[in-house]
C-alpha cells in the first residue's frame, strides 16, 4: 500500500511539472491515463501477471518523460499556462488513480503480483 500511494503521489508531482517542446505534458497526461486503463483492466493474479510488462514499459516511458518535462526552460507563465491547460484532465486521471491503487493495494493476491511493476513507476 505504502508503495502505491508513493507511485501515486510521484505521478501527481509529475502531472504537475511544466511542458515543453514536443508537448510531453500532454504525453505524461497521456501515460498517466494509459496507466490507470492498464490497472482497471487487472481482476485477479492472472491479469495482474499479463499487465506487469506494460507497467514495467510504462514506468520506464514516464521517467523518460519527466526528464525531458524538467529540462524546460520555457518562462513559468508559458509554463504554468501549459499545465492549465491539462489541469482538469490530471485531476479526473488522479482520482481513478487513487482509486485503482487502493483497489488493488487491498487486494494481498493483485498487490503481490504488482510489486516489482510498481517499483518501475516510482520517482528514482
Amino acid at each position: 500500500m505504502r508503495r502505491m500511494l508513493l507511485v501515486l503521489f510521484a505521478a501527481s508531482l509529475a502531472l504537475a511539472l511544466p511542458a515543453c517542446s514536443a508537448d510531453p505534458m500532454e504525453e505524461q497526461v497521456d501515460a498517466m491515463e494509459e496507466m490507470v486503463d492498464i490497472l482497471e483492466g487487472i481482476t485477479d493474479e492472472a491479469s495482474a501477471q499479463a499487465a506487469r510488462p506494460a507497467l514495467e514499459a510504462l514506468g520506464k516511458r514516464l521517467e523518460e518523460i519527466t526528464k525531458r518535462l524538467e529540462a524546460d526552460d520555457r518562462p513559468m507563465e508559458e509554463r504554468v499556462e501549459a499545465m492549465n491547460e491539462y489541469a482538469a484532465r490530471m485531476q479526473e486521471i488522479q482520482g481513478r488513480l487513487m482509486k485503482e491503487f487502493m483497489r488493488i493495494s487491498s487486494d494481498p493476491e493483485l498487490s503481490a503480483a504488482l510489486d516489482e511493476a510498481m517499483k518501475d513507476l516510482e520517482v528514482r
